[in-house]
């Protein structure tokens, strides 16, 4: 059953977009294509979108959006495509893009509202295919594996259009004989032609092929330097509605301990001007601002001939957060004529000691420095981001991010009363997380009683300091998101006890036999076997 209710919120979604796509499915594969979370925020996601329009450029192909209902359905009722508002059960293949491990008990979500089994090994010839992509699907896989059938191992833009070309060379209804076929290229890791070998110990022993299965699994890069990535939807109902996204970059040229991002998208890429500015000419058609995506926009070769293009056609600039050695005066210039009011910053850490040991080469004088430069050129407010739990933390780190704290204050006080105004400071205090493909992949993770401890701290220490504002992560949350990033395939059984106790997490922890702190708490020798081992560590294009 589909109600009424549903229908009319696609449509009306539908009425506000501009550039949809909708095909006539005749004689086409039919691509569900589904974000894990509400409309809102997955039409907020450019590598989503970017999916979207590939899918859809192929005449041979029908790619339809899927989201997270913004309201309950009822108990008959089937879950639909915005597009052509038809039952998900209907499609051939459903497709997950997912970047965020929070996301995972909505991909059950989605497929118990489209009336399809969860589990893979439980799905007939008769039900979609079930895939995923996305930044989850190539680091570490494992928690999911019980659910997806393929998962595809890299940047959309290669690997998305190599499955369609396998996938329509097969048989539609040799399902098995097509998986085989696609866990022997690279690129696609099928988990039902892998098992894994435990130790007496819990740890993963050994990874065993199947002599048809590539083992490791590459994962796939693309060239951009002639793809451009940009907002293919305009619609103002999400949370970026009022800009158009440009992607300049992938990757990054830094290497902090901590960040996923550093490896998993080598080498460092930036797209040349002459390839961004039509995106640019089109974007300023429908939208006044132009955000620019990348891991750190400043970091662009050509970023202040991209910001005066944008600039000079009557447009504004939008990042998202900047890095404090690469912030310049004239780039500062363009983000004044844009209208910012607020810059985003990441010290980390509070301490140039705790810095250093992170990977990120970055001095709190040299922090001073740059907020006095970004408020004398009359941005009032700062965003910081922080960490707590960082190996190698102790007490006085936690202590110097209130001291930094103050001493910023004290600077953005002093260039206030120059202009008789003065801004505020925003504190974003987070766990830090070991993901798997950093330096940290193998560290323990901090216990939650530890982290709420820290966190008490700052935030006795700091709600008495006026115009400073404090966001915090909230630590069992953090230590969830650590468990989903580095578990194995026993931890897909957890999740699912979890989705059908209805998010219970601390019942499942309590009645499962199995320690949740066995994969974050606990530090991985050098020879340990990684779950993640199954994917390849030294990409290349």
């Amino acid at each position: 059953m589909i109600s009424w209710r549903q229908k009319a919120l696609a449509r009306k979604l539908l009425a506000q977009e501009r550039n949809t796509v909708i095909k006539d499915p005749g004689g086409k594969l039919s691509i569900a294509l589904a974000y894990p979370n509400k409309y809102s925020i997955g039409m907020s996601n450019l590598g989503f979108q970017s999916i979207y329009s590939l899918l859809n450029q192929r005449k041979d192909t029908m790619c339809e959006r899927v989201f997270l209902p913004d309201f309950p359905l009822a108990s008959n009722e089937t879950l639909i495509s915005l597009e052509r508002q038809s039952p998900v059960y209907e499609f051939e293949i459903v497709a997950f893009s997912v970047s965020y491990e929070n996301d995972y008990l909505n991909i059950l979500n989605i497929l118990q509202l489209a009336r399809l089994p969860l589990l893979a090994d439980e799905r007939t010839e008769k039900d979609p295919l079930v895939i995923m992509g996305g930044v989850c699907a190539s680091f570490n896989s494992e928690p999911l594996v019980p659910f997806i059938d393929c998962f595809l191992i890299g940047e959309g833009e290669v690997v998305v259009p190599q499955f369609i070309d396998h996938y329509l060379a097969w048989p539609r209804k040799d399902r098995q004989m097509m998986l085989l076929q696609l866990a022997g290229k690279p690129h696609f890791y099928v988990p039902k032609f892998y098992k894994i070998q435990y130790d007496a110990e819990g740890t993963v022993a050994k990874i065993v092929p199947k002599k048809e299965a590539l083992f490791p699994i590459t994962r796939a890069v693309a060239n951009l330097d002639h793809i451009e990535t940009s907002t293919k939807i305009v619609t103002s109902k999400t949370e970026l509605g009022n800009m158009h996204l440009i992607e300049i970059g992938r990757g990054c040229r830094r290497g902090c301990h901590f960040c996923l991002m550093t490896n998993l998208y080598k080498p460092y890429r930036a797209r040349p001007l002459s390839l961004l500015l039509p995106g640019i000419d089109h974007g300023l058609s429908h939208r006044d601002v132009i955000g620019l995506v990348s891991a750190s926009p400043t970091d662009h070769p050509q970023i202040l001939e991209i910001c005066s293009a944008i600039v000079k056609k009557g447009g504004k600039v939008s990042v998202s957060s900047l890095r404090f050695e690469s912030i310049t005066e004239e780039f500062l210039q363009y983000l004044l004529m844009s209208g910012h009011k607020t810059i985003t910053l990441a010290p980390e850490a509070g301490s140039d000691r705790l810095r250093n040991s992170i990977g990120k080469k970055l001095t709190n004088e040299a922090i001073l420095e740059k907020i006095r430069l970004i408020t004398a050129h009359g941005i009032p407010n700062i965003k910081l981001y922080f960490m707590i739990g960082l190996p190698s933390e102790k007490d006085d780190d936690i202590k110097a991010i209130e001291t930094l704290i103050k001493k910023i204050k004290h600077i953005m006080l002093q260039e206030g009363k120059k202009r008789a105004s003065l801004g505020k400071i925003t504190v974003s205090i987070n766990c830090f997380v070991p993901k798997p493909f950093s330096r940290f992949e193998r560290c323990s993770m901090e216990e939650v009683s530890i982290l709420q401890s820290k966190l008490k701290f700052l935030l006795r220490h700091l709600k008495d300091i006026s115009n400073v504002y404090v966001i915090h992560d909230v630590p069992k949350w953090a230590f969830i998101q650590g468990l989903l990033a580095r578990g194995d395939r026993r931890v897909g059984e957890m999740l699912l006890q979890v989705f059908k106790n209805k998010g219970n997490w601390k019942l499942i922890f309590q009645t499962m036999n199995l320690n949740p702190s066995f994969y974050t708490a606990r530090e991985r020798g050098e020879k340990e076997v990684l779950p993640w081992d199954i994917f390849r560590r030294h990409f290349s294009i």
